[in-house]
């Protein structure tokens, strides 16, 4: 009798023991994944601060690839002006960049105004492909705002400077007559859009 109730409670012991082997896995199994979609969670959302940052650069950069092209055609007019420093053919103790034969000045200066053409001619495609994507956006609610604040337009409309950008979105409410949360909401509509026109559904799916 006495051995039959410790077996009973040996029994006991050992389902007790199992079940809370049991329940300990499924915690350990819950937390981890747990973790793993909290790490995918950080992941996404440190992707999309990724893409909202990068957007904005591109916007902000903008003016000044335009400034670059037009600086750039007017270097290679007036390199072409100065035109080829020699006509003859003279031999000049300078390394071409990929090779070790020796050129003359007026290949060194084609070479020159080839390298800028070329240059030029990419920041050309760049300034097109933003003009493009810009394009698909001017009749979207407060699509001005781009002009305003990534354009420096509302420093135009004003006369000043708003290195704090909270004083800005403040500056273009006021001149668009709307509130300083309007004004961020549908800038980063807008951003959220270019986003998707840049990269596709690769923003959609990270």
């Amino acid at each position: 009798m006495k051995n039959t109730k410790n077996n009973i409670k040996k029994n006991g012991a050992m389902k007790s023991e199992a079940i809370s082997n049991k329940i300990i896995k499924i915690i350990k199994m819950t937390a981890h994944e747990t973790a793993l979609a909290t790490v995918s969670v950080n992941n996404k959302r440190q992707t999309e601060i990724n893409y909202f940052r990068w957007i904005e650069k591109l916007l902000y950069l903008y003016p000044m690839l335009k400034k670059q092209i037009e600086l750039a055609e007017q270097h290679i007019a007036e390199m072409k002006e100065e035109g080829y420093p020699e006509k003859s053919k003279d031999i000049v103790a300078m390394p071409t960049v990929i090779s070790d034969e020796r050129q003359t000045r007026n290949e060194i200066q084609e070479e020159r105004i080839l390298k800028r053409v070329e240059n030029s001619e990419r920041t050309k495609a760049d300034v097109a492909w933003i003009d493009r994507i810009l394009s698909q956006l001017v009749n979207e609610e407060g699509y001005q705002i781009i002009e305003l604040y990534y354009f420096d337009g509302i420093s135009k409309i004003t006369g000043k400077q708003y290195p704090n950008k909270s004083e800005m979105i403040i500056a273009i409410a006021d001149e668009l007559h709307v509130s300083d949360s309007t004004v961020r909401r549908w800038k980063n509509r807008l951003i959220d859009k270019i986003a998707v026109y840049v990269y596709g559904s690769a923003m959609i799916s990270s």
